[in-house]
């Protein structure tokens, strides 16, 4: 499967371009998929049709759309390990609005976005790709991602482990937490070892490529010309 993914500076016309992308894809006969990562979806006002956070069917044959809902996907996959924690932290005397937030672990949005590109290859049933992606900043955090979650699963899981075996008594009884510690650890490291396949993918200039998008004023080629050289380290 081809990826492609469309970023740069807000308001220069990545959706634009990712659809008009998509549905020229289409016409070549290539089973084409268009998802939004953006926080601020604008996917379905171009193709002028509702969409969701699954794949449809959308205008000509061939072509597929959604718009990832961050809040879906953090539901599936963390939803059961968020709601025990954030239940303990509340017993504890923290506020719910506090503790629903201290029962997410920071960047896991961005963690979840990969794992559904990551099921998208998996399935097999697309041939294009197209990432119609958040502006700049964000976009580079994405593609940061496999990296980063490649070092916390090495050193900070590892430690964990060893550093729970001393500290876990003594923190269970001043927080009483409804999951033990090594099934945490083993729903991070499911996510991670999907994201670690991914890293080969999105570092495979043969399998994807970013489309920087930009209009001709200074701002938007200044800070075009910082995300081509950051996004040069990974290929």
């Amino acid at each position: 499967m081809r990826t492609i993914l469309f970023t740069g500076k807000g308001g220069v016309g990545k959706t634009t371009l990712s659809a008009a992308t998509a549905l020229r894809s289409a016409a070549l006969g290539y089973n084409t998929l268009i998802i939004s990562t953006d926080v601020a979806h604008s996917l379905a006002d171009a193709l002028d049709v509702p969409l969701g956070n699954e794949p449809r069917a959308v205008g000509p044959e061939h072509l597929f759309a959604a718009e990832l809902d961050a809040g879906e996907e953090l539901e599936r996959y963390w939803g059961d390990v968020k709601r025990r924690i954030a239940t303990a932290l509340r017993d504890e005397g923290v506020s719910a609005t506090a503790a629903g937030e201290l029962a997410v672990i920071p960047g896991l949005d961005e963690v979840l976005a990969l794992v559904r590109i990551k099921r998208y290859y998996d399935e097999g049933a697309y041939d294009v790709l197209i990432i119609d992606s958040a502006p700049t900043g964000a976009a580079m955090r994405l593609l940061a991602a496999p990296d980063l979650n490649r070092w916390y699963a090495r050193h900070l899981l590892g430690f964990s482990r060893g550093l729970a075996r001393m500290i876990l008594p003594s923190l269970r009884a001043a927080v009483k937490l409804p999951i033990p510690e090594d099934v945490i650890q083993r729903r991070i490291g499911q996510l991670f070892d999907q994201i670690e396949e991914l890293r080969t993918i999105l570092t495979d200039g043969e399998r994807t490529s970013v489309r920087l998008v930009l209009n001709p004023d200074h701002m938007a080629v200044r800070e075009t010309q910082r995300a081509y050289t950051y996004m040069s380290l990974f290929g």
